[in-house]
Parts: C-alpha cells; structure tokens; sequence
C-alpha cells in the first residue's frame, strides 16, 4: 500500500467505537447532571436545619462571648467541626444566606475539580481532555 487509505476497516471501527462510547456517555451523564441542577437549584428553598443551627451557636457563643468548647459549652462536635463554622460564620454569617452562599461555593469547588480530576481519563470522557497532537491514546 503507497501512501493511500487504510482499507482494512480497524481505523473506521475504531472512530465508530470512540462515537458510540461519547454517545453511552452523553447519554448517562447529561441527564444526570440535569437532575444534579434540580436538586440544587431545588436545594436553595432549604432552611437551615438539623447539626447546622447547634454549631452556630456553639460558634456564637465562642466567638462573642469566649466560651471554651467541652468546658464551660456542652459540645459533642469535633474540634475541627467548632473551627470550620466559626470560619464559617465570619465571614458568611449566621442566617440561611450564608450557608446557602457557602453551599454554592462549596458546590462549584467540588464540581470542578471533579471535572478536573476526570480529565485525566482521556478522551473517553465526553468532557475530557483530546487526543494528543501524534494520535496516541493514555490508556490503552
């Protein structure tokens, strides 16, 4: 063979394999992450509720009033618990907008370093990263 097409079919079957397996892909994960939007955006209506309220004003009553945790405030939180809502509570508050604004951003970190952290799957992400420039695959 000069130069011309590859005519025993692997390289087409190969492209026709790649497609189906972007389009299984597309067709499990679109949808997924469509409800994920849902239940987020279904998520923001939520009140403040259950560990939440005790650990604000655990961290209420450390910060204005200097209580010691274990000591003089009952508390069966970890101290790294006590530490994360005080931080917390600095700076976003102690309302439901604050734990809404921090869930976002909680939200949005997570949700790109999973894509990032996917990426390095290859091309059979549908969001991953493309071939390199010589045509080579990472995984194979």
């Amino acid at each position: 063979m000069t130069g011309g097409a590859n005519t025993d079919g692997a390289a087409n079957g190969g492209r026709a394999a790649d497609r189906l397996g972007r389009l299984a892909n597309a067709l499990v994960l679109i949808p997924l992450g469509l409800l994920l939007l849902v239940f987020f955006i279904k998520s923001l209506a939520w009140r403040t509720e259950h560990d939440v309220p005790l650990a604000h004003y655990s961290a209420f009553m450390h910060a204005t009033y200097g209580t010691r945790p274990y000591a003089q405030l009952f508390e069966i939180s970890f101290p790294g618990t006590i530490l994360a809502h005080l931080g917390l509570t600095r700076v976003f508050g102690y309302g439901d907008r604050g734990v809404m604004v921090a869930n976002l951003i909680w939200f949005a970190a997570l949700g790109g370093l999973t894509a990032w952290l996917m990426s390095w799957f290859g091309p059979g992400c549908w969001w991953g990263r493309r071939r390199r420039s010589s045509g080579t695959r990472r995984w194979r």
